[in-house]
């Protein structure tokens, strides 16, 4: 049986519910809640962070993007901050 990308970044998922109920800070969050500093930030509508690590860019259209990424329309790219490795379940068929 196929995992779901969903079962496998469970322990993530987790980890940012906790955070959430132990700090009070939103698991998913518009990009300037973690780069105040960052003027460009406040005009990205199309994006998000999803707790520390990762920055969620949907592919909702061709045209207009600042960066170049392997990104068909059925699939949503992620970002992960750095070297940061992810607390993931391991992919199993």
């Amino acid at each position: 049986m196929q995992m779901s990308a969903c079962e496998q970044l469970r322990p993530y998922i987790m980890e940012q519910a906790r955070a959430a109920s132990e700090k009070g800070s939103p698991p998913m969050c518009p990009l300037f809640f973690d780069f105040p500093r960052d003027e460009g930030s406040y005009k990205v509508e199309d994006q998000f962070v999803f707790g520390p690590d990762f920055l969620v860019a949907p592919v909702l259209y061709k045209g207009g993007q600042t960066l170049t990424a392997n990104a068909p329309l059925k699939r949503l790219p992620l970002y992960l901050r750095g070297e940061k490795v992810l607390p993931i379940k391991a992919y199993q068929e």
